[in-house]
Protein backbone atom coordinates (compact mmCIF):
# COMPACT_ATOMS: atom_id res chain seq x y z
CA UNK A 1 0.00 0.00 0.00
CA UNK A 2 2.85 2.36 0.82
CA UNK A 3 4.45 1.73 -2.59
CA UNK A 4 1.17 2.54 -4.35
CA UNK A 5 0.79 5.77 -2.38
CA UNK A 6 4.32 6.87 -3.24
CA UNK A 7 3.74 6.16 -6.93
CA UNK A 8 0.54 8.22 -6.99
CA UNK A 9 2.19 11.14 -5.16
CA UNK A 10 5.14 11.09 -7.57
CA UNK A 11 2.66 11.04 -10.48
CA UNK A 12 0.94 14.15 -9.10
CA UNK A 13 4.28 15.94 -8.73
CA UNK A 14 5.20 15.21 -12.37
CA UNK A 15 1.79 16.12 -13.80
CA UNK A 16 2.33 19.93 -14.19
CA UNK A 17 5.67 19.44 -15.92
CA UNK A 18 4.18 16.85 -18.29
CA UNK A 19 1.37 19.24 -19.20
CA UNK A 20 3.87 22.04 -19.85
CA UNK A 21 6.09 19.88 -22.10
CA UNK A 22 3.04 18.63 -23.98
CA UNK A 23 1.74 22.15 -24.57
CA UNK A 24 5.13 23.42 -25.83
CA UNK A 25 5.44 20.45 -28.18
CA UNK A 26 1.99 21.18 -29.64
CA UNK A 27 3.26 24.63 -30.64
CA UNK A 28 6.40 23.29 -32.33
CA UNK A 29 5.37 21.64 -35.58
CA UNK A 30 8.76 21.01 -37.19
CA UNK A 31 9.52 17.34 -37.94
CA UNK A 32 11.99 15.50 -35.76
CA UNK A 33 15.07 13.44 -36.62
CA UNK A 34 16.04 10.69 -34.18
CA UNK A 35 19.80 10.12 -33.93
CA UNK A 36 21.23 6.72 -32.99
CA UNK A 37 24.86 5.70 -32.60
CA UNK A 38 25.83 2.05 -33.05
CA UNK A 39 29.43 1.71 -31.94
CA UNK A 40 31.32 -0.36 -29.40
CA UNK A 41 29.33 -2.88 -27.39
CA UNK A 42 25.54 -2.88 -27.11
CA UNK A 43 24.60 -5.55 -24.53
CA UNK A 44 20.96 -6.36 -23.93
CA UNK A 45 21.27 -4.98 -20.41
CA UNK A 46 23.99 -2.91 -18.75
CA UNK A 47 26.80 -4.92 -17.17
CA UNK A 48 28.40 -4.09 -13.83
CA UNK A 49 31.27 -1.67 -14.30
CA UNK A 50 34.27 -1.08 -12.09
CA UNK A 51 34.87 2.28 -10.50
CA UNK A 52 36.71 4.74 -12.78
CA UNK A 53 36.39 2.29 -15.69
CA UNK A 54 35.65 3.90 -19.02
CA UNK A 55 33.49 1.43 -20.90
CA UNK A 56 32.97 1.33 -24.64
CA UNK A 57 29.31 0.49 -24.31
CA UNK A 58 26.66 2.62 -25.95
CA UNK A 59 22.96 2.30 -25.32
CA UNK A 60 21.79 -1.20 -24.53
CA UNK A 61 19.82 -3.06 -27.16
CA UNK A 62 16.75 -2.81 -24.95
CA UNK A 63 17.11 1.00 -24.88
CA UNK A 64 17.65 1.17 -28.63
CA UNK A 65 14.64 -1.06 -29.26
CA UNK A 66 12.45 1.08 -27.00
CA UNK A 67 13.54 4.30 -28.73
CA UNK A 68 12.72 2.90 -32.18
CA UNK A 69 9.33 1.60 -31.06
CA UNK A 70 8.44 4.97 -29.59
CA UNK A 71 9.59 6.69 -32.77
CA UNK A 72 7.32 4.43 -34.85
CA UNK A 73 4.35 5.69 -32.80
CA UNK A 74 5.47 9.33 -32.84
CA UNK A 75 4.12 11.33 -35.82
CA UNK A 76 6.80 14.00 -35.23
CA UNK A 77 9.65 11.66 -36.18
CA UNK A 78 10.41 12.07 -39.87
CA UNK A 79 13.61 10.10 -40.03
CA UNK A 80 15.99 7.92 -38.01
CA UNK A 81 19.65 8.73 -38.61
CA UNK A 82 22.09 6.00 -37.55
CA UNK A 83 25.83 6.54 -37.24
CA UNK A 84 27.58 3.15 -37.41
CA UNK A 85 31.13 2.80 -36.13
CA UNK A 86 33.15 -0.29 -35.15
CA UNK A 87 30.77 -2.81 -33.55
CA UNK A 88 32.61 -4.78 -30.88
CA UNK A 89 29.97 -7.40 -30.17
CA UNK A 90 29.67 -10.77 -31.87
CA UNK A 91 27.59 -11.77 -34.85
CA UNK A 92 24.56 -12.55 -32.70
CA UNK A 93 24.55 -8.99 -31.40
CA UNK A 94 25.07 -7.60 -34.91
CA UNK A 95 22.11 -9.63 -36.19
CA UNK A 96 19.93 -8.22 -33.40
CA UNK A 97 20.98 -4.63 -34.24
CA UNK A 98 20.28 -5.16 -37.92
CA UNK A 99 16.90 -6.62 -37.12
CA UNK A 100 16.00 -3.53 -35.06
CA UNK A 101 16.63 -1.32 -38.08
CA UNK A 102 14.67 -3.69 -40.33
CA UNK A 103 11.71 -3.66 -37.92
CA UNK A 104 11.84 0.14 -37.72
CA UNK A 105 11.86 0.32 -41.51
CA UNK A 106 8.87 -2.02 -41.66
CA UNK A 107 7.08 0.36 -39.24
CA UNK A 108 7.34 3.13 -41.90
CA UNK A 109 10.30 4.94 -40.36
CA UNK A 110 12.82 6.23 -42.89
CA UNK A 111 16.27 4.94 -41.90
CA UNK A 112 19.46 6.68 -42.99
CA UNK A 113 22.77 5.00 -42.09
CA UNK A 114 26.11 6.77 -41.99
CA UNK A 115 28.91 4.21 -42.36
CA UNK A 116 31.64 5.80 -40.25
CA UNK A 117 33.56 2.52 -40.20
CA UNK A 118 33.52 0.22 -43.19
CA UNK A 119 34.09 -3.33 -41.91
CA UNK A 120 31.80 -6.21 -42.83
CA UNK A 121 29.77 -6.21 -39.64
CA UNK A 122 29.05 -2.47 -39.86
CA UNK A 123 28.15 -2.72 -43.57
CA UNK A 124 25.82 -5.64 -42.88
CA UNK A 125 23.98 -3.73 -40.15
CA UNK A 126 23.84 -0.56 -42.27
CA UNK A 127 22.32 -2.43 -45.22
CA UNK A 128 18.98 -2.57 -43.40
CA UNK A 129 18.59 1.20 -43.96
CA UNK A 130 16.85 2.95 -46.86
CA UNK A 131 20.03 4.89 -47.59
CA UNK A 132 23.67 4.10 -46.78
CA UNK A 133 26.12 7.02 -46.82
CA UNK A 134 29.89 6.62 -46.54
CA UNK A 135 32.65 9.18 -45.94
CA UNK A 136 34.52 10.03 -49.17
CA UNK A 137 37.88 8.91 -47.80
CA UNK A 138 36.91 5.98 -45.54
CA UNK A 139 37.84 2.60 -47.07
CA UNK A 140 35.32 -0.25 -47.00
CA UNK A 141 37.10 -3.28 -45.58
CA UNK A 142 34.29 -5.83 -46.10
CA UNK A 143 35.87 -8.96 -47.57
CA UNK A 144 33.74 -11.80 -46.20
CA UNK A 145 33.51 -13.78 -42.98
CA UNK A 146 36.75 -15.37 -41.78
CA UNK A 147 38.34 -17.17 -38.86
CA UNK A 148 41.97 -17.27 -37.79
CA UNK A 149 43.44 -19.95 -35.55
CA UNK A 150 46.72 -19.71 -33.66
CA UNK A 151 48.42 -22.94 -32.56
CA UNK A 152 50.81 -22.85 -29.63
CA UNK A 153 51.99 -26.47 -29.54
CA UNK A 154 55.27 -25.73 -31.31
CA UNK A 155 56.11 -22.85 -29.00
CA UNK A 156 55.21 -24.91 -25.94
CA UNK A 157 57.46 -27.75 -27.15
CA UNK A 158 60.38 -25.32 -27.39
CA UNK A 159 59.69 -24.31 -23.81
CA UNK A 160 59.44 -27.89 -22.63
CA UNK A 161 55.73 -27.59 -21.82
CA UNK A 162 53.10 -30.05 -22.98
CA UNK A 163 49.29 -30.05 -22.71
CA UNK A 164 47.78 -33.50 -22.21
CA UNK A 165 44.17 -33.47 -23.40
CA UNK A 166 41.45 -36.12 -23.38
CA UNK A 167 38.32 -35.32 -25.37
CA UNK A 168 34.94 -37.00 -25.82
CA UNK A 169 33.67 -35.98 -29.24
CA UNK A 170 35.36 -36.15 -32.64
CA UNK A 171 34.84 -32.40 -33.18
CA UNK A 172 35.71 -31.32 -29.63
CA UNK A 173 38.69 -29.21 -30.60
CA UNK A 174 38.99 -26.67 -27.77
CA UNK A 175 42.48 -27.90 -26.83
CA UNK A 176 43.85 -28.34 -30.34
CA UNK A 177 45.68 -24.98 -30.20
CA UNK A 178 47.83 -26.47 -27.41
CA UNK A 179 48.27 -29.99 -28.78
CA UNK A 180 48.63 -29.49 -32.56
CA UNK A 181 50.29 -27.18 -35.06
CA UNK A 182 47.31 -27.13 -37.44
CA UNK A 183 43.59 -27.99 -37.23
CA UNK A 184 42.46 -31.60 -37.41
CA UNK A 185 40.29 -32.62 -40.34
CA UNK A 186 37.03 -32.65 -38.27
CA UNK A 187 37.89 -29.24 -36.80
CA UNK A 188 38.57 -27.77 -40.23
CA UNK A 189 35.33 -29.29 -41.57
CA UNK A 190 33.24 -27.76 -38.78
CA UNK A 191 34.86 -24.32 -39.04
CA UNK A 192 34.47 -24.17 -42.80
CA UNK A 193 30.81 -25.22 -42.55
CA UNK A 194 30.18 -22.43 -40.04
CA UNK A 195 31.98 -19.85 -42.17
CA UNK A 196 29.98 -20.90 -45.23
CA UNK A 197 26.75 -20.53 -43.25
CA UNK A 198 27.63 -17.09 -41.85
CA UNK A 199 29.06 -15.83 -45.14
CA UNK A 200 26.06 -17.07 -47.08
CA UNK A 201 23.66 -15.24 -44.79
CA UNK A 202 25.60 -11.97 -44.89
CA UNK A 203 26.02 -12.06 -48.67
CA UNK A 204 22.32 -12.92 -49.20
CA UNK A 205 21.21 -10.09 -46.89
CA UNK A 206 23.50 -7.57 -48.58
CA UNK A 207 22.42 -8.66 -52.05
CA UNK A 208 18.72 -8.37 -51.19
CA UNK A 209 19.06 -5.05 -49.40
CA UNK A 210 21.27 -3.44 -52.05
CA UNK A 211 19.42 -4.84 -55.07
CA UNK A 212 22.47 -6.76 -56.23
CA UNK A 213 23.17 -10.33 -57.18
CA UNK A 214 25.10 -12.49 -54.72
CA UNK A 215 27.80 -12.85 -57.38
CA UNK A 216 28.16 -9.06 -57.51
CA UNK A 217 28.55 -8.86 -53.73
CA UNK A 218 31.19 -11.58 -53.73
CA UNK A 219 33.00 -9.86 -56.60
CA UNK A 220 33.14 -6.67 -54.52
CA UNK A 221 34.46 -8.63 -51.54
CA UNK A 222 37.17 -10.14 -53.75
CA UNK A 223 38.50 -6.63 -54.47
CA UNK A 224 38.57 -5.53 -50.80
CA UNK A 225 39.62 -3.27 -49.29
CA UNK A 226 37.65 -0.88 -51.48
CA UNK A 227 37.95 2.86 -51.65
CA UNK A 228 34.75 4.72 -50.89
CA UNK A 229 34.24 5.54 -54.56
CA UNK A 230 34.78 1.88 -55.52
CA UNK A 231 32.21 0.82 -52.92
CA UNK A 232 29.81 3.35 -54.43
CA UNK A 233 30.43 1.99 -57.93
CA UNK A 234 29.88 -1.56 -56.64
CA UNK A 235 26.51 -0.55 -55.21
CA UNK A 236 27.41 -1.24 -51.57
CA UNK A 237 26.60 2.38 -50.57
CA UNK A 238 24.25 5.00 -52.02
CA UNK A 239 26.32 8.17 -51.83
CA UNK A 240 29.42 9.74 -50.34
CA UNK A 241 29.36 12.64 -47.91
CA UNK A 242 31.54 13.97 -45.11
CA UNK A 243 30.16 13.62 -41.62
CA UNK A 244 29.67 17.35 -41.15
CA UNK A 245 27.55 17.38 -44.31
CA UNK A 246 25.23 14.71 -42.93
CA UNK A 247 25.25 16.02 -39.37
CA UNK A 248 25.26 19.72 -40.21
CA UNK A 249 25.13 21.74 -36.97
CA UNK A 250 23.76 24.74 -38.91
CA UNK A 251 20.82 22.80 -40.31
CA UNK A 252 17.37 23.79 -39.14
CA UNK A 253 16.24 20.23 -38.55
CA UNK A 254 15.09 19.34 -35.04
CA UNK A 255 17.15 16.42 -33.79
CA UNK A 256 17.07 14.36 -30.64
CA UNK A 257 19.57 11.79 -29.44
CA UNK A 258 18.16 8.34 -28.67
CA UNK A 259 19.57 8.59 -25.13
CA UNK A 260 17.37 11.65 -24.48
CA UNK A 261 14.29 10.59 -26.43
CA UNK A 262 11.25 9.67 -24.39
CA UNK A 263 8.71 9.36 -27.17
CA UNK A 264 5.82 11.64 -27.99
CA UNK A 265 4.98 13.91 -25.03
CA UNK A 266 1.80 13.05 -23.18
CA UNK A 267 -0.37 15.49 -21.23
CA UNK A 268 0.00 13.25 -18.20
CA UNK A 269 2.90 11.04 -17.04
CA UNK A 270 2.72 7.29 -17.19
CA UNK A 271 1.56 5.59 -14.01
CA UNK A 272 2.71 2.00 -13.75
CA UNK A 273 0.97 0.31 -10.85
CA UNK A 274 1.76 -3.30 -11.68
CA UNK A 275 5.23 -4.71 -11.31
CA UNK A 276 6.63 -7.02 -13.98
CA UNK A 277 5.50 -10.63 -13.71
CA UNK A 278 8.30 -12.09 -15.81
CA UNK A 279 11.95 -12.18 -14.76
CA UNK A 280 15.26 -12.41 -16.59
CA UNK A 281 18.46 -14.00 -15.30
CA UNK A 282 21.71 -13.38 -17.18
CA UNK A 283 24.36 -16.04 -17.60
CA UNK A 284 27.37 -14.41 -19.25
CA UNK A 285 30.99 -15.37 -19.59
CA UNK A 286 32.95 -18.50 -18.80
CA UNK A 287 31.26 -20.91 -16.37
CA UNK A 288 33.61 -21.58 -13.47
CA UNK A 289 33.59 -23.67 -10.34
CA UNK A 290 33.24 -21.64 -7.18
CA UNK A 291 30.41 -22.51 -4.84
CA UNK A 292 32.16 -20.65 -2.03
CA UNK A 293 33.42 -17.75 -4.12
CA UNK A 294 31.67 -14.43 -4.22
CA UNK A 295 29.22 -14.61 -7.15
CA UNK A 296 30.21 -12.95 -10.39
CA UNK A 297 27.88 -10.08 -11.34
CA UNK A 298 26.51 -12.01 -14.32
CA UNK A 299 26.09 -15.37 -12.67
CA UNK A 300 28.95 -17.38 -14.13
CA UNK A 301 29.50 -19.51 -11.01
CA UNK A 302 27.00 -22.01 -9.57
CA UNK A 303 26.38 -20.07 -6.38
CA UNK A 304 25.26 -17.04 -8.37
CA UNK A 305 23.01 -18.66 -10.95
CA UNK A 306 21.48 -21.17 -8.54
CA UNK A 307 20.70 -18.43 -6.01
CA UNK A 308 19.01 -16.30 -8.68
CA UNK A 309 17.00 -19.25 -10.00
CA UNK A 310 15.86 -20.17 -6.50
CA UNK A 311 14.68 -16.62 -5.82
CA UNK A 312 12.65 -16.74 -9.03
CA UNK A 313 11.23 -20.14 -8.12
CA UNK A 314 10.10 -19.02 -4.65
CA UNK A 315 8.59 -15.72 -5.83
CA UNK A 316 4.80 -15.77 -5.99
CA UNK A 317 4.78 -12.73 -8.27
CA UNK A 318 7.13 -14.13 -10.94
CA UNK A 319 5.19 -16.27 -13.42
CA UNK A 320 7.99 -17.13 -15.85
CA UNK A 321 11.76 -16.75 -16.30
CA UNK A 322 13.88 -15.81 -19.28
CA UNK A 323 17.40 -17.27 -19.08
CA UNK A 324 19.64 -15.05 -21.23
CA UNK A 325 22.81 -17.00 -22.08
CA UNK A 326 25.94 -15.57 -23.66
CA UNK A 327 28.52 -18.10 -22.55
CA UNK A 328 31.02 -20.49 -24.16
CA UNK A 329 30.64 -22.85 -21.19
CA UNK A 330 33.55 -23.83 -19.00
CA UNK A 331 33.45 -26.17 -16.03
CA UNK A 332 31.38 -29.28 -16.79
CA UNK A 333 30.51 -29.90 -13.14
CA UNK A 334 29.39 -26.29 -12.64
CA UNK A 335 27.25 -26.57 -15.78
CA UNK A 336 25.59 -29.69 -14.36
CA UNK A 337 24.84 -27.89 -11.08
CA UNK A 338 23.22 -25.03 -12.99
CA UNK A 339 21.26 -27.47 -15.17
CA UNK A 340 19.74 -29.04 -12.07
CA UNK A 341 18.68 -25.64 -10.73
CA UNK A 342 17.07 -24.70 -14.06
CA UNK A 343 15.27 -28.05 -14.17
CA UNK A 344 13.94 -27.50 -10.65
CA UNK A 345 12.60 -24.09 -11.65
CA UNK A 346 11.16 -25.46 -14.91
CA UNK A 347 9.18 -27.99 -12.88
CA UNK A 348 7.13 -25.09 -11.45
CA UNK A 349 7.28 -22.22 -13.95
CA UNK A 350 7.92 -21.75 -17.67
CA UNK A 351 11.57 -21.08 -18.52
CA UNK A 352 12.76 -19.97 -21.96
CA UNK A 353 16.43 -19.66 -22.92
CA UNK A 354 17.55 -16.94 -25.32
CA UNK A 355 21.05 -17.19 -26.76
CA UNK A 356 23.38 -14.30 -27.52
CA UNK A 357 26.62 -14.38 -29.50
CA UNK A 358 27.55 -17.80 -28.10
CA UNK A 359 25.75 -20.38 -26.00
CA UNK A 360 27.81 -23.49 -26.60
CA UNK A 361 29.06 -26.51 -24.66
CA UNK A 362 28.36 -25.68 -21.00
CA UNK A 363 26.19 -22.76 -22.14
CA UNK A 364 24.08 -25.16 -24.21
CA UNK A 365 24.13 -27.69 -21.35
CA UNK A 366 22.32 -25.22 -19.08
CA UNK A 367 19.88 -24.20 -21.84
CA UNK A 368 18.89 -27.84 -22.39
CA UNK A 369 16.84 -27.78 -19.17
CA UNK A 370 14.57 -24.97 -20.42
CA UNK A 371 11.14 -25.44 -21.99
CA UNK A 372 12.29 -23.74 -25.18
CA UNK A 373 15.40 -22.25 -26.78
CA UNK A 374 15.57 -19.13 -28.98
CA UNK A 375 18.79 -18.31 -30.88
CA UNK A 376 19.93 -15.77 -33.43
CA UNK A 377 20.81 -17.27 -36.84
CA UNK A 378 24.42 -16.24 -36.16
CA UNK A 379 24.66 -17.59 -32.61
CA UNK A 380 27.42 -20.15 -31.99
CA UNK A 381 25.86 -23.08 -30.16
CA UNK A 382 25.98 -26.86 -29.71
CA UNK A 383 29.53 -28.13 -28.99
CA UNK A 384 28.12 -31.05 -27.00
CA UNK A 385 31.31 -32.64 -25.74
CA UNK A 386 33.65 -32.88 -22.74
CA UNK A 387 37.41 -32.37 -22.32
CA UNK A 388 39.96 -32.93 -19.61
CA UNK A 389 43.26 -31.10 -20.08
CA UNK A 390 46.28 -30.34 -17.98
CA UNK A 391 49.57 -28.60 -18.79
CA UNK A 392 52.73 -30.38 -17.74
CA UNK A 393 56.12 -28.68 -17.45
CA UNK A 394 58.24 -31.79 -16.89
CA UNK A 395 60.43 -31.00 -19.90
CA UNK A 396 60.91 -27.39 -18.79
CA UNK A 397 61.87 -28.47 -15.27
CA UNK A 398 64.44 -30.91 -16.67
CA UNK A 399 65.95 -28.20 -18.86
CA UNK A 400 66.26 -25.88 -15.89
CA UNK A 401 67.86 -28.59 -13.78
CA UNK A 402 64.95 -28.65 -11.33
CA UNK A 403 64.08 -31.99 -9.75
CA UNK A 404 60.96 -32.83 -7.78
CA UNK A 405 60.43 -35.54 -5.18
CA UNK A 406 56.81 -36.59 -4.64
CA UNK A 407 55.82 -38.16 -1.36
CA UNK A 408 52.56 -39.57 -0.08
CA UNK A 409 50.85 -42.91 0.49
CA UNK A 410 48.35 -42.42 -2.36
CA UNK A 411 49.55 -43.88 -5.67
CA UNK A 412 47.69 -41.16 -7.59
CA UNK A 413 47.89 -38.30 -5.14
CA UNK A 414 49.87 -36.29 -7.69
CA UNK A 415 47.67 -36.96 -10.72
CA UNK A 416 47.18 -33.21 -11.37
CA UNK A 417 50.73 -32.17 -10.60
CA UNK A 418 52.06 -29.95 -13.43
CA UNK A 419 55.53 -31.37 -12.91
CA UNK A 420 54.81 -34.85 -14.31
CA UNK A 421 53.10 -36.53 -17.22
CA UNK A 422 50.11 -38.78 -16.76
CA UNK A 423 50.81 -42.44 -16.20
CA UNK A 424 48.94 -44.99 -18.28
CA UNK A 425 46.61 -45.82 -15.39
CA UNK A 426 45.90 -42.14 -14.69
CA UNK A 427 45.10 -41.53 -18.34
CA UNK A 428 42.68 -44.48 -18.42
CA UNK A 429 40.95 -43.18 -15.27
CA UNK A 430 40.55 -39.68 -16.72
CA UNK A 431 39.25 -41.11 -20.01
CA UNK A 432 36.58 -42.92 -18.02
CA UNK A 433 35.55 -39.70 -16.25
CA UNK A 434 35.37 -37.80 -19.53
CA UNK A 435 33.34 -40.54 -21.21
CA UNK A 436 30.91 -40.81 -18.26
CA UNK A 437 30.32 -37.06 -18.21
CA UNK A 438 29.83 -37.01 -21.98
CA UNK A 439 27.20 -39.71 -21.60
CA UNK A 440 25.48 -37.57 -18.96
CA UNK A 441 25.66 -34.52 -21.24
CA UNK A 442 24.00 -36.49 -24.06
CA UNK A 443 21.27 -37.66 -21.67
CA UNK A 444 20.57 -34.10 -20.50
CA UNK A 445 20.25 -32.84 -24.06
CA UNK A 446 18.12 -35.80 -25.14
CA UNK A 447 15.72 -35.22 -22.24
CA UNK A 448 15.46 -31.52 -23.00
CA UNK A 449 14.90 -32.07 -26.71
CA UNK A 450 12.44 -34.91 -26.16
CA UNK A 451 14.54 -37.23 -28.31
CA UNK A 452 16.28 -40.56 -27.73
CA UNK A 453 20.00 -40.32 -27.05
CA UNK A 454 20.69 -42.08 -30.35
CA UNK A 455 19.11 -39.13 -32.20
CA UNK A 456 21.33 -36.61 -30.37
CA UNK A 457 24.64 -38.45 -30.83
CA UNK A 458 25.15 -37.46 -34.51
CA UNK A 459 24.54 -33.81 -33.54
CA UNK A 460 26.99 -33.95 -30.65
CA UNK A 461 30.65 -35.06 -30.84
CA UNK A 462 31.65 -31.52 -29.84
CA UNK A 463 30.52 -29.97 -33.14
CA UNK A 464 29.70 -26.25 -33.12
CA UNK A 465 26.59 -25.14 -35.01
CA UNK A 466 25.24 -21.76 -36.06
CA UNK A 467 21.80 -20.84 -34.77
CA UNK A 468 20.33 -21.53 -38.21
CA UNK A 469 22.01 -24.93 -38.40
CA UNK A 470 20.88 -25.72 -34.84
CA UNK A 471 17.29 -24.92 -35.80
CA UNK A 472 17.52 -27.16 -38.84
CA UNK A 473 18.79 -30.10 -36.78
CA UNK A 474 16.46 -29.54 -33.79
CA UNK A 475 18.89 -28.26 -31.16
CA UNK A 476 16.98 -24.97 -30.83
CA UNK A 477 13.29 -24.23 -31.28
CA UNK A 478 13.07 -20.76 -32.83
CA UNK A 479 15.19 -18.04 -34.38
CA UNK A 480 14.94 -14.59 -32.86
CA UNK A 481 16.18 -12.32 -30.11
CA UNK A 482 15.02 -11.38 -26.65
CA UNK A 483 11.83 -9.79 -27.97
CA UNK A 484 10.71 -13.10 -29.48
CA UNK A 485 11.74 -15.03 -26.37
CA UNK A 486 9.75 -12.70 -24.08
CA UNK A 487 6.65 -13.02 -26.27
CA UNK A 488 6.93 -16.82 -26.16
CA UNK A 489 7.50 -16.79 -22.41
CA UNK A 490 4.46 -14.55 -21.84
CA UNK A 491 2.36 -16.94 -23.91
CA UNK A 492 3.52 -19.95 -21.88
CA UNK A 493 2.92 -18.05 -18.64
CA UNK A 494 -0.67 -17.28 -19.67
CA UNK A 495 -0.21 -13.50 -19.86
CA UNK A 496 -2.43 -11.54 -22.23
CA UNK A 497 0.55 -9.65 -23.67
CA UNK A 498 4.28 -9.38 -23.07
CA UNK A 499 5.19 -6.97 -20.25
CA UNK A 500 6.90 -3.64 -20.95
CA UNK A 501 9.76 -4.55 -18.61
CA UNK A 502 11.22 -7.59 -16.90
CA UNK A 503 12.38 -8.02 -13.35
CA UNK A 504 16.15 -8.50 -13.51
CA UNK A 505 17.27 -11.01 -10.89
CA UNK A 506 20.97 -10.54 -10.20
CA UNK A 507 23.19 -12.41 -7.73
CA UNK A 508 23.18 -10.99 -4.24
CA UNK A 509 26.57 -9.64 -3.28
CA UNK A 510 27.98 -8.56 0.04
CA UNK A 511 28.95 -4.92 0.55
CA UNK A 512 32.63 -5.90 0.71
CA UNK A 513 32.29 -7.82 -2.55
CA UNK A 514 30.58 -4.89 -4.26
CA UNK A 515 33.35 -2.51 -3.21
CA UNK A 516 35.99 -5.00 -4.32
CA UNK A 517 34.28 -5.49 -7.67
CA UNK A 518 33.97 -1.74 -8.20
CA UNK A 519 37.58 -1.07 -7.39
CA UNK A 520 38.61 -4.13 -9.38
CA UNK A 521 42.36 -3.62 -8.99
CA UNK A 522 43.21 -7.27 -9.50
CA UNK A 523 40.73 -7.65 -12.35
CA UNK A 524 42.03 -4.48 -13.99
CA UNK A 525 45.61 -5.78 -13.83
CA UNK A 526 44.49 -9.13 -15.27
CA UNK A 527 42.62 -7.35 -18.06
CA UNK A 528 45.70 -5.29 -18.86
CA UNK A 529 47.91 -8.38 -19.10
CA UNK A 530 45.37 -10.24 -21.23
CA UNK A 531 44.85 -7.21 -23.44
CA UNK A 532 48.59 -6.76 -24.01
CA UNK A 533 48.99 -10.46 -24.82
CA UNK A 534 46.02 -10.38 -27.17
CA UNK A 535 47.41 -7.33 -28.98
CA UNK A 536 50.87 -8.85 -29.34
CA UNK A 537 49.80 -12.37 -30.32
CA UNK A 538 46.63 -13.46 -32.16
CA UNK A 539 44.69 -15.73 -29.82
CA UNK A 540 46.87 -14.77 -26.85
CA UNK A 541 44.00 -13.61 -24.64
CA UNK A 542 42.05 -16.80 -25.31
CA UNK A 543 45.16 -18.92 -24.62
CA UNK A 544 45.66 -17.24 -21.25
CA UNK A 545 42.03 -17.89 -20.33
CA UNK A 546 42.30 -21.52 -21.44
CA UNK A 547 45.35 -22.17 -19.27
CA UNK A 548 43.59 -20.68 -16.25
CA UNK A 549 40.48 -22.77 -16.93
CA UNK A 550 42.56 -25.96 -17.20
CA UNK A 551 44.04 -25.25 -13.78
CA UNK A 552 40.63 -24.56 -12.23
CA UNK A 553 38.48 -27.40 -13.62
CA UNK A 554 39.50 -30.99 -14.42
CA UNK A 555 36.40 -31.55 -16.60
CA UNK A 556 35.45 -28.93 -19.19
CA UNK A 557 32.37 -28.37 -21.34
CA UNK A 558 33.87 -25.40 -23.12
CA UNK A 559 33.90 -23.87 -26.62
CA UNK A 560 36.42 -21.04 -27.15
CA UNK A 561 35.45 -20.41 -30.79
CA UNK A 562 35.03 -16.88 -32.14
CA UNK A 563 34.26 -15.69 -35.65
CA UNK A 564 35.46 -12.15 -36.31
Amino acid sequence: MLTLTVKILWWLVRLPLSLLVWAIDRLRRRPLILDLVLEGAHPERPAARRLMQRGAEGLTRAELRTALRRAARDPRVRQVRVRIGPIEGGWGEAWSLRRMLSDARAADLRIQAYLAHGDLKALWVASAAHEVIAPPHEPVYAAGVAAEMTFFAGALTHLGVEVEAIAAGEYKSAMEPFTRTQPSAPNREAVEALLDDFDGRVVADLAEARGLSEAAVRAAFAQAPLSASAALDAGLVDRLAAEDEVYDPEAKDRTVDAANYGGRPRPWPRLRLRRPRLAVIDLRGTIRDGRHLDPAPTGAVPRAIIGALERARRSRRIKGVLLAIDSPGGSATASEAMWRAVQRLAGQKPVIAVMGNVAASGGYYVAAACHGIVAAPTTLTGSIGVISARPTAQGLLNRLGLHQTRLGPGARAHVFSPGKRLSQGERVALKGLVRDFYTLFLARVAAGRGQPTEAIEPLAEGRVWSGQQALDCGLVDRLGDETDAIAWLAERAGLARPPRALTVISPRRSLVAQVRARLGAQAAASDAVAGALGAALPGGREALGALQLMADSPLLAWCPWRIR
